[in-house]
C-alpha cells in the first residue's frame, strides 16, 4: 500500500517542483536583462587551449611566452621589426586558430544576445599595440585578415599591478583591418557589412590577443573574459547607424535573429537550470527512480508474492484431495477377516 501511494506521490511532487523552477527560470530571465555570459575564465583551469603565434612564421623576429598559472594567463614578449617589411610584425595569444585539421577546436558560448565583451585585465607595459579578435571570417581582398578586430584599449593603456574591468561593444569590432599594422579601415559603425555576424557571435570559432604593428615589450595579464550586456530581445546586428537606411537593415537583421536564435535561448535557459541547480537535479533523478522502482515492484515483486501465496494454497487443498483419494481407496481395500470358533 505504502508503494502504492509513493509511486503517484512522487511524481506528482516531482511535477510541481519542476513548473515552480521553470517559473523561476523565465521570471529571472526577463528580470536579469543584462546577464553575462562567461567565455572563458583562467581561474581554475582555461576552458580552451591557449598557444602563442608570432611573426617568424614570417621571416619577423618577434617572440612570446605564455604561462597560465594562479589564475592568470600570463602574454609576454617581444614586438620587433620585421627586417624585409622594416615595419613591427606581431605577437599573438590565441585559441581556436589551427592550422592543423585534426587539433581539438575551441569552445565558445552563443553570445548573440550580447552586446559587448569584459575582460580582467592588465598591462605590465606602457605599449600601445594590443589588439583583441574573435572570428575567423575574411573580407574579399583583406589578404591574410582574419576575424574581427578591434583595439584592446581605447583610451590610455591601464599600466600598473591592479587589474582592470574593460569593456568593448561588439560594434567596435571590425572585420576590415590592415594586416600589418592591425589598425581599423573601415568601421563597423560606418558601414556594417563589416561588424560581427550573427553565425560569428554564436560560435567565435577563435580568439587573439595582439601586440602589433608597434615595436616594444609586451606584458599582458588576463584573468576573465566574458559577454555583457545579454537578453533574449535584442541581437548585435542591430548596430547603431545614423541614416535611415541603415536602420531598416538593422531591423530586418534583428528580425532575422530573433527567429534563428530562440532555440538557442532556450537551451542556454535549460543549461542554467541544471548547471546552477545541481541539488534540484539531482533531487529529480533520485525521485524519478525511486518512483519508477515502486512501479516496478507493485507489477513484478507483489503479484508474484500473491501467486506464489495462491499456489501454496492450491497445493494445500490438492494434497488435502489427494490424502482423502487416498483414504478412500485404502477404505475400499480393507479385507474382514472372521474366526469361526
Amino acid at each position: 500500500m505504502n508503494g502504492f501511494i509513493f509511486a503517484f506521490v512522487a511524481p506528482l511532487l516531482l511535477i510541481v517542483i519542476t513548473t515552480t523552477s521553470a517559473t523561476n527560470v523565465n521570471v529571472n530571465a526577463n528580470a536579469n536583462a543584462n546577464n553575462s555570459i562567461l567565455i572563458e575564465d583562467f581561474s581554475d583551469g582555461p576552458i580552451n587551449k591557449w598557444t602563442t603565434m608570432n611573426d617568424p612564421v614570417m621571416g619577423g623576429k618577434s617572440k612570446s611566452s605564455l604561462v597560465i598559472e594562479n589564475g592568470v594567463a600570463t602574454f609576454e614578449g617581444t614586438c620587433a621589426i620585421v627586417p624585409f617589411l622594416h615595419a613591427p610584425g606581431f605577437i599573438t595569444m590565441v585559441t581556436g586558430h589551427s592550422f592543423n585539421p585534426f587539433a581539438t577546436k575551441s569552445v565558445f558560448p552563443d553570445v548573440s544576445t550580447c552586446d559587448s565583451i569584459t575582460i580582467n585585465i592588465r598591462s605590465r607595459t606602457q605599449y600601445s599595440g594590443y589588439y583583441i579578435s574573435f572570428g575567423t571570417d575574411r573580407v574579399p581582398g583583406g589578404g591574410h585578415a582574419m576575424g574581427y578586430k578591434s583595439p584592446l584599449f581605447n583610451e590610455e593603456v591601464p599600466f600598473g599591478l591592479d587589474f582592470v574591468d574593460i569593456i568593448i561593444p561588439f560594434n567596435e569590432f571590425s572585420s576590415n583591418w590592415d594586416e600589418g599594422s592591425g589598425k581599423t579601415k573601415i568601421s563597423c559603425k560606418d558601414n556594417n557589412i563589416y561588424c560581427p555576424t550573427l553565425s560569428t557571435l554564436q560560435n567565435m570559432k577563435s580568439m587573439s590577443f595582439w601586440g602589433e604593428g608597434v615595436e616594444g615589450d609586451v606584458a599582458l595579464d588576463i584573468r576573465y573574459i566574458g559577454a555583457i550586456g545579454c537578453s533574449t530581445g535584442s541581437t548585435n546586428n542591430d548596430n547603431d547607424n545614423d541614416n535611415a537606411s541603415s536602420d531598416a537593415a538593422a531591423v530586418v537583421a534583428a528580425a532575422d535573429a530573433a527567429i534563428i536564435t530562440s532555440g538557442n535561448v532556450v537551451q542556454q535557459r535549460y543549461q542554467e537550470l541544471s548547471e546552477g541547480n545541481q541539488i534540484f537535479t539531482l533531487f529529480c533523478v533520485i525521485s524519478s527512480m525511486m518512483a519508477l522502482f515502486s512501479v516496478v515492484y507493485m507489477l513484478f515483486v507483489s503479484n508474484k508474492k500473491q501467486k506464489s501465496y495462491v499456489e501454496v494454497k492450491s497445493c494445500e487443498q490438492n494434497r488435502m484431495i489427494d490424502d482423502d483419494a487416498d483414504t478412500e481407496i485404502n477404505d475400499d481395500n480393507i479385507t474382514t477377516t472372521v474366526v469361526v470358533v
